[in-house]
């Protein structure tokens, strides 16, 4: 068994038991193999298609008579040579005719098995079920009908195997394993972000490529069926094997089934969740089992560390923490629970505070200000992320217009764009609105989205880019590095502005390493002409060398936190003065 168990699809056929064969199978396939022996001679004739070799055929044989006359005349040498060639002028127009028309009706009578190639064809290309006419009932109608009833049957199975639920038969084998005497453990496998392939793909593409997941997944723990207990949720038992070989396990398990889906030119990175619960003194029963896995990916998104998390008392309870703020969240969002703070980002060429960063907080009536690190991971999972987006959006564009009657020199608002929010199919309507209902101009806006916007769907997102930068808006990368870093993304799309994550930029002054890679950043935006942003600059070493290699633009704790709107007018105007002074920069 590999060390794997799970449930197994129960399908049974229903209908008339097949009588019996008389015949051995050795014979029915030496008398097969003597029926088609013409047949194997024809099939090397590779030059023509089956059908063209039924008509060749047909149409030799009914020349035969004509070929027979014309030979006849040429040996009995006849006297009356113009008679002779009018009974073979005869006999030629009849033999066309007649071969003409013959060939027609053959033709026609080969459409049942053409038709029901291309039917097939088309199933196993993209499994959309043939409609085969059933009604005729001689032998060509009998075979549609039979390969109609079972593409019918066989698809039937392939849903099932696919979306049956196997809880109940997966309970009884982990009953049937913990009653043996086996160290065991049950996993959970989430593939977490399974909505977002329902949600931004065509239906026929998703299904597509969840399908290839649980065939992979069939094939990794060489099972028939998947044990698929919920949609995007899979169970199985595994045998214990000591807590650092059993994680070991399931890390490569996990990383073979987290390689990309594709279909067409659609890529999908499945997201895994992996919760364990092992068989112990206080889960001794395959539901208690089965239901502390599920909660164990549960406290896996709550923590945001590992995709592969253990059982513990613990972790059970930070799983109810996430539910109960799940449904705290979604009242907040009603309630008008949240708040903008802002933090402002420098332009040293220009000794000016170019942008102010719009970074959403949650005022919670008992626990006071919850920063999002806390809160935005649930709002994710929880579907919530693109209500919240929309709130962030309109109120930081009003935000930006009340500025414009208060200060001078107005910055830009900069908003984070999540990967859901970014493939809401009404992300540019809501833009649109939260701009006009402000009354200011686009390009008092700044869209920063990650390296994970652009992983599942690349012409979706240039296409997406290219309609928000088309009405002024600008679009920058966010935490360049902290992802994938996948410099194709870069060649691949026109971003107007790039940021280093603050891996790079923290103690770089310490590190010979991240300056050559801060310098290297900087070489590459340089020379593809887009300019670069340092975020997470708090200290004026880190500041002094990245202004050494170049940047100009800087973001961090060093020049102000995060303040509410309130506050920001006369953080910007101190922000001014001090960048009169250029003595910022030295040690």
């Amino acid at each position: 068994m590999n060390g794997f168990a799970t449930a197994r699809s129960d399908a049974r056929y229903t209908g008339s038991p097949p009588a019996r064969d008389v015949f051995p199978a050795s014979s029915r396939r030496q008398r097969a193999r003597a029926d088609m022996r013409l047949y194997r001679l024809l099939s090397d004739l590779t030059w023509l298609s089956y059908p063209g070799k039924i008509l060749m055929v047909i149409f030799i044989g009914i020349h035969v008579p004509l070929i027979t006359a014309v030979i006849g005349s040429l040996l009995y040498r006849a006297a009356d040579t113009g008679t002779v060639l009018a009974v073979l002028g005869v006999l030629l127009v009849a033999t066309l005719v007649g071969t003409g028309a013959t060939l027609y009706i053959i033709y026609q009578l080969l459409q049942p098995m053409l038709v029901t190639s291309r039917a097939l064809d088309a199933y196993r290309e993209t499994r959309k079920m043939p409609a085969l006419p059933t009604l005729y009932t001689d032998a060509a109608g009998q075979l549609m009908r039979d390969v109609q009833c079972t593409v019918q049957e066989l698809d039937g199975l392939v849903v099932r195997l696919t979306h049956f639920d196997p809880e109940s038969g997966l309970k009884n084998l982990i009953d049937q394993q913990i009653a043996a005497g086996e160290h065991i453990a049950v996993v959970a496998l989430r593939v977490e972000n399974r909505s977002e392939v329902e949600a931004f793909f065509d239906i026929d593409t998703s299904n597509a490529m969840l399908r290839q997941f649980t065939d992979r997944l069939n094939q990794e723990l060489s099972i028939l069926a998947c044990g698929r207990v919920a949609p995007g949720v899979f169970k199985f038992s595994i045998r214990w094997k000591g807590l650092a070989e059993t994680e070991r396990e399931l890390i490569g398990i996990s990383d073979r089934m987290s390689a990309p889906l594709s279909m067409g030119h659609h890529v999908f990175y499945p997201r895994l969740v992996t919760g364990v619960a092992r068989l112990s003194d206080e889960l001794t029963e395959a539901d208690t089992l089965m239901a502390a896995a599920m909660s164990a990916t549960t406290g896996v998104t709550a923590l945001g560390e590992t995709n592969i998390f253990f059982y513990s008392p613990e972790t059970e309870q930070k799983a109810r923490q996430r539910f109960h703020m799940d449904q705290e969240l979604r009242e907040a969002i009603g309630s008008n629970q949240f708040e903008l703070h802002y933090q402002p980002i420098v332009d040293f060429a220009r000794k000016k505070v170019v942008t102010a960063e719009a970074l959403v907080r949650w005022r919670h009536p008992k626990r006071g200000l919850i920063p999002p690190d806390q809160f935005i991971p649930v709002a994710e999972a929880a579907g919530l992320i693109v209500p919240l987006g929309a709130w962030i959006l309109k109120d930081a564009c009003r935000q930006a217009a009340s500025w414009s009657e208060a200060l001078v020199d107005v910055p830009r608002v900069a908003i984070n764009i999540s990967a859901r929010q970014f493939r809401d199919p009404d992300l540019l309507a809501t833009i649109d609105a939260a701009v006009e209902d402000a009354g200011i101009g686009y390009d008092r806006l700044k869209l920063e989205i990650t390296e994970t916007v652009l992983f599942n769907d690349n012409h979706l997102a240039k296409r997406t880019i290219s309609e928000i930068q088309s009405r002024g808006v600008t679009v920058g990368l966010d935490d360049f590095g902290a992802e994938y870093s996948n410099l194709r993304y870069i060649a691949n799309f026109e971003f107007d502005e790039m940021k280093i994550d603050r891996l790079f930029v923290d103690h770089v002054d310490q590190d010979d390493r991240l300056k050559a890679i801060c310098k290297s950043i900087l070489t590459l935006s340089e020379g593809l002409g887009i300019p670069i942003v340092a975020e997470g600059v708090e200290r004026p070493q880190e500041l002094r060398v990245l202004h050494d290699l170049g940047c100009t633009m800087f973001q961090g704790y060093y020049f102000s936190r995060p303040v509410p709107a309130s506050e920001f007018p006369a953080t910007l105007r101190r922000i001014v003065v001090d960048l009169a002074d250029l003595g910022l920069i030295s040690a």
